[in-house]
């Protein structure tokens, strides 16, 4: 993939203008969602240089060898990142999220709704269900997000792909949390409590 190409998914998933000089400035979602066609297309970014501040341009890297030695040690990373032992990982009693809507309908195409990566990597299949049952699903999708972000910002989770919410009487529930989702036309924000 061109550099004018990776620039112009960027401008897709932020509604933002990016050139090589600038920095990235996404929301988790956005991340997550540049992170997965990154995999897909097999796009050697290097998110963790993007995380201490440098250029796009310095964080795009066509050199395989030097990309699979980065492959390398981020995966050394990501295992003692996620590693829920380690002392580097707090564990809270709260925790919240707020996402934008608009951020998550430049991410999910509900008419091609299988068609998602974002979709496929962070819900499954009943939360997909869930959200296509509702009158506006986008705020539905954005409020399930949110939700699992607060649920990992407690510290416990290793990722936010195994969170599962599920709804009772229109209630979300996930084992071991209490959860409130709450919308406005702009956001979503949910709050998790640790039971």
């Amino acid at each position: 993939m061109s550099n004018i190409k990776f620039l112009d998914l960027l401008e897709r998933i932020s509604g933002k203008s990016y050139d090589l000089e600038s920095n990235l400035d996404l929301s988790s979602a956005q991340l997550g969602a540049l992170e997965s066609i990154c995999n897909k297309n097999k796009i050697n970014f290097d998110f963790e240089l993007s995380q201490k501040g440098k250029s796009i341009r310095e964080c795009l890297n066509n050199d395989i060898k030097i990309q699979q030695k980065k492959l390398e040690i981020s995966s050394e990373f990501s295992k003692k990142r996620n590693n829920t032992k380690g002392i580097n990982r707090t564990i809270s009693q709260i925790g919240c999220d707020i996402q934008a809507n608009k951020e998550i309908k430049r991410l999910i195409d509900i008419e091609n709704i299988n068609n998602s990566d974002f979709v496929k990597k962070y819900y499954s299949k009943y939360e997909i269900d869930y959200c296509l049952s509702q009158n506006n699903p986008i705020q539905s999708f954005a409020g399930l997000f949110a939700a699992k972000e607060a649920i990992y910002k407690i510290g416990l989770e290793n990722t936010i792909n195994n969170i599962v919410i599920f709804h009772e009487d229109g209630k979300p529930i996930c084992s071991g949390y209490n959860i409130s989702i709450s919308h406005s036309d702009e956001f979503s924000i949910a709050v998790a409590l640790l039971l």
